[in-house]
């Protein structure tokens, strides 16, 4: 048989048949280096005995058992570095410890898919940590501005923050807003950005001209961040040093580095059942009847006036009134504009009539020059072209007018027009006599004695028509005339 011995050998070199271990090739004589691979069953339940590697508590101790030592776990060790390992505790988590499972270790991955919940409170990066216990590192929140105010915050617990805000004031803050005291300054319209404020400020500073006080309260205000968003405003808040208030506006662009011009806002008051606006100058108003802010059909009267507080009327300057004036509307310049019982009292400047037993135009007299009679006479024509009648005034009879006017040649007419000539339009008067700027009177006839210089005169029917030196020239023409002497 040589050597060949059959039967059980208590030792050998190697395995008779070679073994599979995973998946390399084993039969004894070297060991297995590499990579271990492993292979698994598919199994519909208890998946975990059928995997590639199977893994159990230790010593076997079931369901005895719950400290950690016990957990199925995989040890990674580094020589001389670390040790770690990977359990499942009785709970069946995952835990990842330490080389004795004194504390956790860190895991590091690109990304955690799904909620990151129990000990992650440490984590720092995770895109999708849906939730976590606490900061890593506790953050402070502070607020700055106008509202002042911090609180340290990791997440692990709700916190308060108290807060000061600058604009509130007294004991009541939700109430009150504080106003800074920055007298002696004041911002441009293009530092004003989308705020609302009040500041306490000098009357001169800002340069108001409405008020007696020393000081203004100023509210600023600017509805938009930049300059596209429109003007700004400040408000000044003056008085007269009592019970009169001053409120004036002024506005400029939103890039602009100075301001506009004060502009006063008219305040209401009431006095003698009437409602007004109240300006500084001369404590004036403009009244209006106690139902209607302005005149309207509505109201009871339809009229607005113009008064001091006490109400007394004072005069109204425009270019052109419309419509009824009533009261004392003596300036009014033509019969339009004058209405009521002003209407009864004043002529139009045309086409105007007197009415009534005492209707009258009269005024003191007034002393006077001959020279500059044409300039305090109570009527008068200012200017007159030559060669044309201007009539002055006319005087109404029973069957026409008497008719005054200067005519060419510097002449004076006194003429009579009959109202037969008048109606039908023929420009012929019926008498006229006439005054010469030398002197002399013309008329068609004189009827009693004429005195003083009458020794002109052509025709006389009769001696009563002639006196004074003139009678003595002149025989009465019904006498019989008797010559004497030598004929």
């Amino acid at each position: 048989m040589g050597n060949q011995f059959l039967g059980r050998a208590d030792t050998a070199t190697k395995l008779e048949t070679p073994r599979t271990i995973f998946s390399q090739s084993f039969d004894g004589t070297a060991n297995i280096g590499g990579q271990a691979l492993v292979y698994g069953t598919g199994a519909d339940t208890n998946r975990y005995i059928n995997g590639g590697l199977y893994v159990r508590e230790s010593g076997l101790v079931g369901n005895t058992q719950y400290d950690n030592r016990y957990s199925p776990r995989i040890g990674f060790h580094w020589a001389g570095r670390a040790g770690s390992n990977i359990i499942i505790n009785s709970t069946g988590n995952f835990l990842f410890t330490d080389a004795d499972d004194g504390d956790y270790r860190a895991v590091y991955a690109k990304t955690f898919i799904g909620a990151l919940s129990g000990n992650a409170t440490s984590a720092t990066t995770a895109t999708t940590a849906t939730s976590a216990n606490k900061w890593t590192t506790a953050r402070t929140l502070t607020l700055s501005g106008n509202a002042s105010g911090s609180v340290s915050f990791d997440g692990s617990a709700n916190m308060a923050l108290n807060i000061t805000n600058h604009y509130a004031t007294g004991s009541d803050s939700s109430n009150y807003l504080n106003v800074p005291d920055t007298r002696g300054t004041n911002v441009a319209p293009k530092d004003l950005t989308r705020s609302v404020k009040f500041e306490f400020k000098s009357h001169s500073i800002i340069n108001n001209p409405y008020g007696n006080d020393s000081y203004n309260g100023l509210m600023s205000a600017a509805f938009y961040g930049d300059a596209s968003g429109g003007n700004r405003y400040q408000i000044a808040f003056g008085s007269d040093m009592g019970t009169i208030p001053y409120l004036s506006i002024r506005t400029n662009t939103g890039g602009a580095t100075s301001w506009g011009g004060w502009t006063l806002i008219p305040t209401m008051n009431q006095g003698g059942g009437f409602w007004g606006f109240k300006f500084p100058t001369n404590n004036t108003y403009l009244r209006t009847p106690p139902d209607g802010l302005l005149p309207n059909a509505a109201s009871s009267s339809g009229l607005g006036y113009v008064g001091t507080s006490v109400w007394p009327f004072l005069a109204m300057y425009a270019k052109k009134f419309y419509g009824d004036l009533s009261g004392n509307a003596a300036t009014a310049t033509n019969a339009s504009q004058l209405g009521g019982t002003a209407a009864s009292g004043y002529l139009k400047t045309t086409g105007g009539t007197l009415s009534g037993s005492t209707s009258k135009i009269s005024r003191a007299g007034t002393g006077s020059s001959w020279y500059n009679g044409r300039t305090n006479a109570l009527f008068t024509t200012s200017s007159v072209a030559s060669g044309i009648y201007a009539p002055l005034w006319s005087a109404k009879s029973a069957t026409g007018s008497w008719d005054v006017g200067t005519y060419t040649n510097d002449t004076l007419y006194f003429s009579f027009i009959t109202d037969t000539n008048f109606n039908a339009g023929t420009n012929s008067p019926k008498t006229q006599i006439v005054f010469g700027d030398n002197g002399v009177v013309m008329a068609p006839y004189f009827d009693g004695d004429l005195l003083g210089n009458a020794n002109t005169a052509t025709t006389a029917t009769n001696s009563n028509q002639l006196g004074g030196v003139a009678a003595a020239n002149y025989i009465n023409t019904s006498d019989t005339l008797i010559l004497r002497g030598t004929v």
